[in-house]
């Protein structure tokens, strides 16, 4: 003789509703951070590259935010100019032609990213709380 056993919830399709909600709006807090944050790193990052024309601090800008899995987003800032790696970390040996340079670097993006850091932690904690409503 087979028992068989039944249980019954009420509200869990208005708790998965209530689940899917906060995903959504912790994704969202997610993005806004991420695309806020990457500003925050380009914007102290200009104000530490060494300047003589202006086009290595022109160039450095947020590429585009990316999502990487579930609550995962990722943006990448960085510099175009050929010469950009160059003056972060300078340059010891000989170019294409056999010159020889022996430049020491001038740190910008590191340094940057360094002082942004009290920024992002406070640009967090105010995105997620406004995106999580608490």
């Amino acid at each position: 003789m087979a028992n068989n056993v039944g249980l019954h919830f009420d509200g869990v399709d208005d708790f998965d509703k209530a689940v899917d909600a906060l995903i959504a709006r912790a994704e969202k807090g997610a993005a806004t951070f991420v695309a806020k944050g990457g500003l925050l790193i380009e914007a102290a990052a200009k104000s530490r590259a060494p300047v003589k024309t202006g086009t290595l601090r022109r160039s450095i800008n947020v590429g585009s935010i990316s999502q990487e899995g579930l609550g995962r987003w990722k943006s990448q800032t960085y510099p175009t100019t050929v010469y950009s790696r160059r003056i972060e970390l300078g340059f010891h040996a000989d170019d294409s032609l056999g010159r020889h340079y022996d430049q020491a670097g001038r740190p910008y993006l590191s340094p940057g990213l360094e002082d942004a850091m009290g920024a992002l932690h406070a640009l967090h904690e105010a995105t997620m709380a406004a995106a999580m409503e608490v």
